[in-house]
């Protein structure tokens, strides 16, 4: 396995959905896998429409993962 790949397997074991999911932004933008990174965000803002950490990531990422 990658380390990204170790990373994603060690993000899904977080018991707290919204902390979970935003985490796996972070990881999928990091793969390239850009389709999941975003349905992770949004579903890390449903979870916890407060999280100005989860907004940041859905709103920065695609900046941050250019290649």
């Amino acid at each position: 396995l990658s380390d990204f790949e170790r990373a994603l397997y060690w993000a899904n074991q977080v018991t707290v959905e919204a902390v979970r999911e935003r985490t796996k932004v972070r990881i999928l933008g990091s793969m390239a896998r850009w389709e999941d990174a975003l349905q992770a965000g949004q579903t890390a803002i449903r979870l916890n429409p407060n999280d100005p950490i989860a907004h940041a990531d859905l709103g920065w990422g695609p900046f941050y993962y250019q290649v």
